[in-house]
């Protein structure tokens, strides 16, 4: 399983990762896009960290990251879609 995101999305400190994951449907393997939301920072050893848990000031970055996250994930799947042939 590929555990890196096939898009992330970044305003500010906030940071959403698409990952593309495997799932049975009707006995047919599908991709399934599911967004991550975090924060990104620096701790104390100036490592880059991620956490789930946002401020009041963070979250209008983090719902705009969101959005731009839908807007990608569903013209994705548009352009999926489109490739399959018909039945």
């Amino acid at each position: 399983m590929n555990k890196q995101p096939v898009h992330s999305i970044r305003i500010g400190k906030a940071r959403v990762s698409i990952f593309s994951n495997p799932v049975q449907i009707d006995g047919k393997e599908v991709k399934m896009l599911k967004a991550a939301p975090e924060i990104r920072f620096r701790d104390r050893f100036g490592k880059w960290r991620g956490t789930k848990s946002m401020s009041v000031t963070e979250l209008p970055k983090v719902i705009l990251a969101l959005q731009e996250a839908l807007e990608w994930m569903l013209k994705k799947s548009t352009m999926e879609s489109a490739k399959k042939p018909k039945s």
